[in-house]
């Protein structure tokens, strides 16, 4: 049998691979017009959807197979798997997009729908300039003889047009990764915390949030944050 601290790695390394694989489905069935920003929010999004998901599935098969399939310690060390695997991938992803979120944080308060509007505006602006750029001598003399509207203009209207539709598939998925989120901490809340303490049923939605996180930690590397959950009360 590998090493146990082998297992939170292994189940990290798992969800990096699914969530290249959901990604790139993803990606593939996006128009491009929607901008390379709108994709990278809506992969975000469905992988986060697929990965808690995942979770959930596991904690159910681990705990309703615990006593038939699996013993208690096994149940006990792959459930600790699950959330010390969850916690590095999280913080690999956290690194990895830490560029996005600093713009999205420090140029848009983290207003989605401004910086996808933004997105949007900026690609269609450029598309449009590069059409007109590319028009020959006469036709672009025609052009501006007509009173054809300029990049910026076409840009506006592009992503007004646009933006409806847009924030409709990007709310829709951010709604559903919220719904599956308050799911996965009132499945611990009901199941996962009863199978590991009968104590952490009393726990707050923060403490709940963090206690499995800080109960696997100290699984792992005998440390204590499940008791500064705990004291967080």
């Amino acid at each position: 049998m590998p090493p146990i601290f082998l297992l939170p790695m292994a189940h990290a390394g798992l969800r990096l691979l699914a969530s290249a694989a959901v990604g790139k489905k993803v990606n593939q069935g996006i128009d491009k017009s929607t901008s390379t920003a709108v994709s990278q929010i809506s992969r975000a999004l469905i992988v986060s959807l697929v990965e808690i998901s995942i979770n959930i599935l596991l904690f159910f098969i681990v705990i309703f197979g615990s006593g038939t399939i699996f013993d208690f310690q096994t149940a006990l060390t792959i459930i600790c798997s699950v959330y010390v695997g969850s916690l590095i991938h999280s913080i690999y992803k956290l690194i990895k997009n830490l560029d996005f979120i600093l713009v999205l944080g420090r140029d848009y308060h983290l207003n989605f729908k401004r910086y996808i509007f933004s997105q949007v505006y900026m690609t269609a602006r450029s598309e449009a300039q590069e059409k007109l750029n590319g028009m020959g001598a006469i036709k672009r003399m025609v052009y501006k003889a007509s009173s054809g509207p300029g990049p910026d203009t076409i840009a506006m209207r592009v992503a007004k047009g646009a933006m409806p539709l847009i924030w409709n598939r990007v709310s829709t998925r951010l709604l559903a990764v919220l719904f599956t989120v308050i799911l996965y901490i009132l499945i611990f809340r009901m199941i996962v915390a009863p199978f590991l303490i009968q104590e952490t049923v009393h726990f707050s939605l923060l403490q709940a949030f963090l206690w499995p996180f800080a109960f696997s930690l100290d699984f792992f590397i005998g440390t204590s944050f499940s008791s500064w959950v705990v004291s967080l009360s």
